[in-house]
């Protein structure tokens, strides 16, 4: 490791890796041989960062989604509604997506 911002990258991507396989805090400072101090203000910056990371994507991108899920969902409907002949598992598939546009709809309200 070349520099401390280096060897800080390094640790926190250690930490987060640790962490998704079940070790607490102090393990992983156990581990990595640093202080279990460390390990707190690195999960908490990585928290800091994923919220800033998960902002991002709710307000630039997932409405955009959103958008295009719902457009889908509805075009398939009437394209079902417009068939004379709707086989069982047609209409099973239509009623799954007029649940799931229904449940994107409350989510959105309930938000």
């Amino acid at each position: 490791m070349s520099t401390k911002t280096d060897q800080l990258e390094w640790r926190r991507s250690k930490v987060i890796d640790l962490r998704s396989r079940g070790l607490s805090y102090g393990e992983i400072a156990h581990e990595l041989q640093v202080s279990k101090a460390s390990i707190t203000s690195d999960v908490q910056y990585l928290r800091e960062q994923a919220k800033g990371t998960i902002k991002e994507y709710v307000t630039e991108h997932l409405p955009e989604q959103y958008q295009l899920c719902l457009t889908a969902l509805d075009t398939i409907l009437k394209q079902e509604s417009i068939s004379s002949i709707v086989p069982t598992s047609s209409t099973s598939f239509s009623c799954a997506c007029s649940i799931s546009r229904l449940a994107c709809c409350i989510s959105l309200s309930a938000s």
